[in-house]
């Protein structure tokens, strides 16, 4: 059921009414701004949208990111600031939006998928991720404060790399590049349980490595839920012209999207893999249940005639001539013996032991 998640829609509204839909991660709706341009940077959290205009002003780039989409008055006031389309705001307020693209004239709107793994449950949490971009302003917004942002923000801070003296596209590119080598740190992490995994069922399989097989089944299935679409997404946005992205943007976001493809066949690869596994397990676990099978069935096969024979001994016959006889206790011990070993060396010529 993380797949499908829950949609807690706001009743009594009317048609075109903005409504939150989807699971409250928070109680609170936090704004932060960070504002740069080659010489300087501003960082700061902010109540209000008034000084947003100085800033456009003063630096070359405006990057306002939101936590908590549940604020549907906070939602519809930065609509409203920035002339975001009610079909987009629509869009930000539904939790449970595949990704998508959706480029106009001056701006461009896409939806992503952010993963958070928590390594002690083996399980991956999926968040979305709005992008509004304009000519120099990048709104992101997020249903939870936290995300994968952090490398990118310091690259800012510090005046690392190109991304200080370029625009609000390319700052657009890295946070998408930040998002999808989370993807690629999340499959690494699965691919290497799955590689000791590998090892367990070959050495000694338990009930728990089916548990584990199972669990890996379900999280690379959601992983492959938000690849997939993430995947098309970027190849329709490389398709797509606009004055927002220059050429060199273009060429970063090529480059992703081939990412996103190998990370798309990692996941089908450890998913074969996972079925492999399951395989393997499978037959190791019938091959000792048909060694037990083996071993019993040798057993019942010796103990058959030796019961015949003391069945036979142990009739209640009065003219049973070996019932008279002294030493006809050992003589039956000594026959049943007899063909206990006989039966051992014939099932090892027959190697059935």
């Amino acid at each position: 059921m993380r797949f499908i998640k829950k949609q807690i829609n706001e009743k009594g509204g009317f048609p075109g009414e903005l409504a939150f839909i989807g699971e409250k991660k928070q109680n609170f709706t936090r704004i932060t701004v960070l504002a740069y341009n080659e010489t300087e940077f501003v960082e700061e959290r902010i109540d209000n949208l008034s000084i947003i205009d100085d800033l456009i002003k003063k630096y070359k780039v405006v990057w306002i990111n939101i936590d908590g989409i549940h604020n549907k008055s906070k939602i519809k006031e930065i609509g409203e600031y920035f002339n975001i389309h009610q079909l987009i705001l629509e869009n930000i307020l539904h939790a449970g939006q595949s990704p998508k693209i959706q480029v106009d004239e001056g701006d461009v709107f896409t939806i992503f998928k952010m993963l958070t793994l928590d390594k002690e449950a083996n399980q991956v949490d999926s968040e979305q991720l709005s992008l509004f971009l304009q000519k120099s302003v990048l709104l992101t917004f997020q249903e939870k404060n936290g995300d994968t942002f952090e490398p990118v923000r310091n690259r800012i801070r510090n005046k690392k790399g190109r991304i200080r003296s370029k625009g609000a596209d390319y700052l657009s590119f890295c946070l998408l590049d930040s998002l999808v080598d989370n993807y690629s740190d999340i499959i690494e992490f699965f691919g290497n349980r799955i590689e000791t995994l590998e090892e367990l069922i070959l050495k000694d399989p338990k009930p728990e490595t089916l548990r584990l097989i199972n669990t890996y089944q379900i999280e690379l299935n959601l992983l492959r839920k938000v690849v997939r679409p993430t995947k098309d997404m970027l190849i329709k946005f490389n398709l797509t012209k606009n004055d927002l992205l220059d050429d060199v943007t273009f060429v970063f976001m090529e480059d992703l999207k081939e990412t996103v493809l190998r990370v798309f066949e990692n996941i089908e690869s450890l998913k074969s893999i996972l079925t492999d596994l399951l395989n393997i397990y499978s037959t190791h676990v019938n091959h000792k249940l048909n060694e037990v099978m083996k071993i019993l069935t040798i057993f019942s096969a010796i103990f058959i005639p030796l019961t015949f024979i003391a069945g036979i001994y142990g009739t209640n016959f009065d003219y049973l001539p070996e019932l008279k006889f002294k030493y006809s206790y050992f003589w039956m011990l000594g026959i049943m013996l007899v063909l206990v070993i006989g039966m051992v060396i014939f099932f090892k010529r027959k190697r059935w032991l």
